[in-house]
């Protein structure tokens, strides 16, 4: 059986409250969750098994990002974002500057070495140094929460989504906002194809925007999808899948060629 044919055939996970975030490590057998429970799982994607779990955060977790190969980043609704040590399970540094739930944190070794980037729902995006206590820049456009960033095709793009139903890209460089994507529903996640150069949204349906096609937004629909919201998009760009986390407690997988649902 092929690794594809194996990934079409994992079992969905089923958690007791809503999964926010989805992370793999870097050999891609562990995968880390986290949501409402306050707490980051780390799962045996061969098993689906439970293996360990990090604990610290006093609010729902919203988003994880690795910082390199031995630590990663976390945000929660109890206004901080946290840096954790991969092996050891603790926490080694704790950033509360925003002012309400930080709903996304992002960062990638090859755009900025010692930045990272966060979002809140106080409607504030901010750029970190991480050698530093406090944020260098604030960056405020968006009407409500903003809910997640992403880096896209552009050394210093970054792209923002928020409840105020519309995506912002933005030059990091400048501080500027260069377009903005009117998607007629509430935005709770995005994340960047670099292979296929879409940004994929997370909204009340799996929603694309093609930026190699004009920036045209299409709706995947699918009868078999999730019944919630989709709150959280993980890529494996090797087998061409989404992960979706959503509202309606599940994870589920996706070809993102075809842009269907694939795990039945």
């Amino acid at each position: 059986m092929s690794r594809i044919e194996q990934e079409i055939n994992r079992p969905v996970i089923k958690e007791k409250r809503p999964i926010e975030c989805l992370m793999c490590d870097e050999t891609n057998q562990l995968m880390f969750s986290g949501g409402a429970d306050k707490e980051i799982k780390v799962w045996d994607t061969t098993t689906w098994e439970p293996v360990r779990r990090f604990k610290g955060h006093q609010g729902g977790i919203f988003k994880l990002t690795k910082l390199g190969r031995n630590a990663f980043l976390s945000c929660s609704g109890d206004q901080t974002i946290k840096r954790w040590d991969l092996h050891k399970g603790v926490c080694m540094e704790t950033w509360n500057e925003h002012n309400n739930r930080v709903t996304s944190v992002l960062y990638d070794r090859e755009k900025f070495a010692h930045s990272f980037v966060s979002c809140s729902a106080d409607g504030k995006i901010k750029i970190w140094d991480i050698r530093t206590p406090k944020s260098v820049a604030t960056l405020s456009d968006h009407e409500l929460d903003v809910t997640d960033v992403t880096y896209i095709n552009g050394y210093c793009n970054v792209a923002s989504g928020s409840l105020d139903k519309t995506i912002k890209i933005w030059d990091l460089n400048m501080r500027a906002i260069m377009n903005t994507f009117d998607m007629g529903s509430q935005v709770h996640s995005m994340t960047y194809s670099a292979k296929n150069d879409k940004i994929i949204v997370g909204a009340d349906q799996l929603k694309l925007i093609h930026i190699d096609n004009n920036f045209e937004i299409e709706t995947c629909e699918d009868k078999n999808g999730h019944t919630g919201s989709i709150r959280s998009l993980l890529i494996d760009n090797e087998l061409e899948v989404l992960y979706t986390g959503s509202s309606d407690n599940l994870i589920k997988v996706w070809h993102l060629k075809k842009n269907k649902y694939i795990n039945n």
